[in-house]
């Protein structure tokens, strides 16, 4: 696997294009509204209901309530994993939208093999279920 700068190809599809367009505005509705929004918006989780423990996502609606309020330690201890997608998320953003006005290369992944997947998979795999233990622990 290797990371390259390209220049977009023509009849490529402009991925940061799309990822600018649609990702910005809903940052946006998203840390505008997602505050507001009563503690109990959404139904309680039925895996948590039957089992009690809490399933893999527990915790993400509050979480990220707590972290478009501003309070960052509040949003980890509730949903780890929840916040470092959306760390990763509005950085990509930012990326796509700066790469998009100034008509820079953009970066891809090239020669992605069956082992690179699989270490990728095992990656995120570890991620999901050590985030899940943290929930388990914390009795989320």
């Amino acid at each position: 696997m290797r990371l390259r700068l390209q220049r977009r190809q023509p009849g490529e599809p402009d991925i940061e294009l799309l990822v600018g367009v649609i990702g910005a505005p809903l940052c946006a509705l998203v840390l505008a509204g997602v505050g507001y929004l009563p503690v109990g918006w959404l139904p309680a989780c039925r895996f948590h209901r039957v089992t009690g423990w809490p399933c893999p996502t527990c915790g993400a609606s509050r979480s990220l309530s707590e972290l478009v309020r501003g309070d960052v330690a509040a949003a980890w201890g509730l949903q780890p994993l929840l916040l470092l997608g959306a760390a990763l998320a509005l950085a990509y953003v930012v990326y796509a939208g700066i790469v998009v006005i100034m008509r820079l290369p953009r970066l891809r992944l090239t020669a992605v093999t069956s082992k690179d997947r699989r270490w990728i998979l095992a990656v995120l795999a570890a991620l999901v279920l050590s985030n899940w233990a943290f929930l388990i622990v914390r009795g989320i």
